[in-house]
């Protein structure tokens, strides 16, 4: 008769958690799914290392909450999008050269208001200063100006420096990998950067000697949309559209959990989960054996 009950309750254990690892990879699966075929394709790029919002994986595409975003967007009105991954300043050539239609994370400033048309802002976020630990000479931007800088060549970084005259000496790389290597290796005084982008590229990079002052760089404002070449009204249409369908419907919520809550705590919330449905069983097994041995 125990046995039975054991057996029982380790059947009932699979079928759970085999529900909640179902139930998680059906809900995440679902963000993109259509049944519309042979959708109009739009043209679109990503930057390599801009954690979450745009990442590459380990086939060489790309991905990451703008990526996905964008893509969510265009499915809610009909749409399909393809990708390639190149440098920043690259793909925003591209934008203004016609090359591709729209890019996922772009934030708007004066500088590129000539140059593209912007959706609703779907995120807000500041930039910071970030140093060698152990930095003591420098607290704020205004301690910035006598020392060497680095910043994404064409980024959002670039042009604010260069617009408020931050430093004397900026250096511009092709990647914040690149920058934040060389920082940690002693090159640069420090690097200006978005805050949380470049904590997860740091921790994705395993620099422990490179962190963020705390010091908000409140000019350094990046309100983050999707961007078409200037002119193509059409296009802006149908995105600002699908953007607040996939707000309304709650699809921006869950892809915001996924990469910016879930990420950091999958590993975590499978144990868990996985711990919690065990010592539930153990107490019932003890339970129902005590009860059965009386």
């Amino acid at each position: 008769m125990l046995k039975k009950i054991l057996i029982g309750f380790l059947i009932i254990l699979l079928i759970v958690f085999g529900i909640v690892i179902f139930k998680k990879k059906s809900s995440q699966s679902s963000l993109l799914k259509t049944d519309t075929p042979e959708l109009k394709i739009i043209k679109s790029a990503s930057e390599f290392d801009y954690p979450p919002f745009c990442v590459v994986t380990k086939d060489g595409q790309a991905d990451g909450f703008s990526v996905e975003l964008l893509r969510a967007a265009l499915a809610a009105e009909n749409f399909d999008v393809s990708f390639y991954v190149g440098p920043w300043d690259q793909i925003k050539q591209d934008l203004t050269d016609g090359k591709i239609q729209v890019l996922p994370l772009v934030a708007r400033s004066p500088e590129r208001e000539e140059l593209y048309d912007f959706t609703e802002p779907y995120l807000t976020f500041y930039g910071a200063i970030f140093v060698r630990e152990g930095e003591t000479d420098i607290k704020t931007d205004q301690d910035l100006f006598n020392k060497e800088i680095a910043v994404l060549k064409g980024d959002a970084s670039e042009e604010y420096v260069r617009r408020e005259n931050i430093s004397q000496n900026i250096v511009t790389v092709l990647t914040y990998e690149e920058a934040f290597r060389r920082l940690a290796n002693g090159e640069f005084d420090a690097v200006v950067a978005q805050q949380r982008m470049g904590t997860d590229l740091l921790k994705g990079l395993d620099i422990k000697n490179v962190i963020a002052l705390d010091y908000r760089l409140d000019k350094f404002r990046q309100d983050f949309t999707f961007a078409v070449h200037e002119g193509d009204d059409e296009l802006l249409k149908i995105l600002d559209a699908g953007l607040s369908k996939v707000i309304f419907d709650g699809t921006f919520d869950q892809l915001h959990k996924k990469w910016f809550v879930e990420s950091n705590n999958d590993k975590f919330s499978y144990w868990l989960i996985f711990g919690s449905i065990i010592i539930v069983f153990f107490a019932v097994f003890l339970t129902s054996f005590y009860f059965l041995k009386k």
